[in-house]
């Protein structure tokens, strides 16, 4: 096996792993510095499977996003029921526009997330992050 496809063997492979972002600076700890969220990397399967679920009814590009990005949230936990509770609101998605009330973090969220799974990264700047 040459040299450059063994680069491709699972093992060599640099993992995909979580980022953290502050999303809002309206979410303090007890010192008051603002707590980040963690994002996961959504896989290639698992965004095929949201755009299939997007294509089977009338669905825009701001609800894949939405979609999209409570798929990455993994903190903070859109599922809990009593966050959901203290916002009143019934659903991941509703929990996160919730959260992120103010218009410009919210979209700045989504912005991050489409930019962590690469959406944002043309052909060109791909090759150039891998040289460097």
């Amino acid at each position: 096996m040459s040299q450059d496809l063994k680069a491709f063997l699972r093992g060599n492979a640099k993992p995909l792993t979580n980022i953290r972002y502050v999303a809002s600076d309206r979410f303090t700890d007890a010192d008051g510095k603002p707590i980040e969220w963690e994002l996961r990397p959504v896989t290639t399967p698992e965004n095929d499977a949201l755009m299939k679920q997007a294509r089977r009814g009338e669905v825009d590009n701001s609800e894949i996003a939405l979609k999209l990005a409570v798929m990455a949230t993994v903190f903070p936990d859109l599922k809990n029921t009593e966050l959901q509770e203290s916002y009143g609101v019934v659903g991941e998605e509703e929990l996160l526009q919730a959260l992120l009330a103010v218009p410009g973090e919210y979209y700045d969220y989504l912005a991050k997330v489409q930019s962590f799974m690469g959406y944002d990264k043309k052909p060109e700047e791909r090759i150039e992050e891998a040289k460097n």
